[in-house]
């Protein structure tokens, strides 16, 4: 089939994160299957129009706004077999122009709209997303990357016969000529865009509590964003600039490298998805702490075994100070995490989403 993706950024954007990884991990896959796939996505400053990853067609045209509309045209212009519109928070709309269509869906953006651009716009936003796209988009397939996704979609009036859940793919750790030993002091590490709803103070609050109990402890931030300022001053704030370290964005083999020698990761978002950073430090053999209801992270992280789950700031402050305390259980979940990562592969990926354009 000769299939066309609209999606709002590639990896190489500088906002890029999971969905493009996702996305792209996808577009590769399913061309080893046979089939002709292009990327449409927005371009930004310094990109080309066209690029090659791989095999894999990248056509980038139109801004943050502009690229769905661009999206349109390109879907009129290539007459693909099917359109996967990815739908990160706004779809493309897509079924206003195309029969065959598959909708993914990596996480619902109630929290996350009201939390970046307020009641006003943050509400109309809601609006768009959680009434206006389901009528459009109706007589898509769906695709929901977790199955916390999936039920937030059945909510919206979205039939379960026409949602199929397939889960992000988790690569494997790279390969290191030595392995890498864990830090020598307690190590706590956040990895994530400087965004409202990612929720970093928390991690700098947990830090703040526990830095007296636990000689030595540091907590490393990783990403970057337009909170930088912000999350510093708050840092500042709680007297933490000594044991908080904000390392701004790294590329892959660094960030890796540095989520290996941590001993916990601390994931604070109102909702993810999925799970990517909880994932790429559960194949480091690193457990994870997380929000029990920040959605798809409730299924990345298997409660008691991978990692913990908590219901409020209170209660994750608790399991980051039991599994530091704990070395048996703290490093026996690093085993599991490691092991559950390993079962997320892009060939289970690819297969399912095969098969689901196979009924299309």
């Amino acid at each position: 089939m000769r299939i066309l993706i609209l999606n709002w950024r590639d990896s190489s954007h500088p906002e890029g994160g999971g969905s493009e990884d996702y996305v792209e991990q996808l577009g590769q896959g399913l061309i080893k299957t046979g089939h002709e796939v292009t990327l449409h996505c927005a371009r930004y400053a310094g990109a080309t129009a066209t690029a090659r990853q791989g095999q894999l067609d990248i056509r980038r045209k139109g801004g943050r706004l502009s690229v769905y509309p661009h999206g349109l045209a390109a879907v009129l212009r290539l007459k693909p077999d099917v359109v996967v519109d990815v739908q990160n928070h706004l779809p493309f709309f897509s079924r206003l122009v195309h029969k065959r269509v598959i909708t993914v869906v990596h996480h619902l953006g109630r929290e996350q709209w009201l939390a970046t651009y307020g009641k006003v716009a943050g509400r109309a936003g809601w609006w768009i997303e959680s009434w206006l796209a389901p009528r459009i988009q109706r007589g898509s397939r769906y695709v929901a990357v977790s199955t916390p996704t999936r039920n937030d979609l059945i909510a919206l009036g979205i039939k379960p016969d026409a949602i199929t859940v397939a889960y992000n793919a988790s690569d494997p750790p790279p390969h290191r000529p030595m392995p890498l030993s864990k830090a020598p002091h307690p190590l706590i590490v956040v990895v994530g865009r400087m965004m409202p709803h990612k929720q970093i103070a928390h991690a700098v609050d947990i830090a703040a509590r526990l830095a007296d109990e636990f000689p030595g402890l540091r907590l490393q931030i990783i990403g970057d964003g337009p909170l930088r300022e912000e999350i510093a001053r708050h840092v500042t704030s709680l007297g933490a600039e000594s044991f908080v370290e904000m390392m701004g964005h790294l590329d892959d083999q660094s960030k890796l490298d540095t989520v290996a020698k941590a001993w916990l990761l601390i994931c604070p978002s109102l909702k993810e998805g999925w799970g990517r950073v909880v994932m790429e430090a559960a194949a480091e053999g690193v457990p994870a702490v997380a929000y029990r209801h920040a959605g798809g992270l409730s299924e990345s992280i298997v409660h008691g075994q991978t990692g913990l789950l908590a219901d409020s700031l209170e209660e994750m402050t608790e399991h980051v100070r039991s599994l530091l305390k704990d070395d048996t259980a703290r490093e026996a979940m690093g085993d599991e995490a490691k092991a559950y990562a390993s079962t997320f592969t892009v060939e289970r990926l690819v297969a399912e989403f095969d098969s689901l354009l196979r009924l299309l």
